[in-house]
């Protein structure tokens, strides 16, 4: 989600063919990552400071199926949702509001690892986040804030569900972005 404006300079690096019409920064991404042997934390560093902009980033590796690794730089929102002993992800608090009643926003320039080994036990979470400038911060429940909004606060107009929302209404870029490929 968002942009990385320096998308142009990224691709000329490669040794990809990019249709020289395409004004999408969404190739940028895949094709620096590809490069990594691992998705060790030196190498990540290395890779986000490289990109200019602001954007929240999700993805995995088919070596590391079992990890997620999340990147947020700039203003792109990056909540993290806390419920039932489950950690949700949202670009806005309105995306979590029906299933967490706890989140925390997360700060520019950081990355951070998910993995499904992760046991979520009451009031002992933590994850932590790494800035793209080496320092770390470890985030616990008790920096998860409580939201005071409720489903009754959103407009969803007639879908069941926010995110069916917000997909019906970005239709047509959700249909060329997959075009694409």
């Amino acid at each position: 989600n968002g942009d990385i404006h320096n998308y142009k300079d990224i691709l000329d690096q490669t040794n990809q063919h990019i249709d020289e019409k395409s004004t999408s920064d969404s190739y940028a991404v895949p094709y620096k990552i590809s490069e990594l042997n691992n998705l060790g934390t030196v190498e990540l560093k290395k890779i986000f400071k490289q990109f200019r902009g602001s954007f929240v980033l999700a993805f995995q590796s088919s070596n590391n199926p079992g990890e997620l690794v999340v990147a947020k730089q700039g203003s792109q929102g990056l909540y993290l949702g806390y419920s039932n002993e489950t950690i949700m992800l949202a670009s806005d608090v309105y995306g979590l509001v029906e299933s967490c009643r706890y989140f925390f926003a997360v700060e520019s320039g950081v990355f951070t690892k998910f993995s499904a080994k992760t046991k979520l036990i009451k009031n002992s979470y933590k994850q932590e986040f790494i800035s793209f400038d080496d320092e770390k911060k470890v985030v616990r429940l008790d920096n998860f804030k409580n939201t005071n909004i409720t489903t009754r606060d959103i407009d969803k107009k007639d879908y069941e569900h926010f995110l069916e929302k917000e997909i019906h209404e970005t239709k047509d870029i959700v249909s060329k972005s997959i075009l694409r490929y």
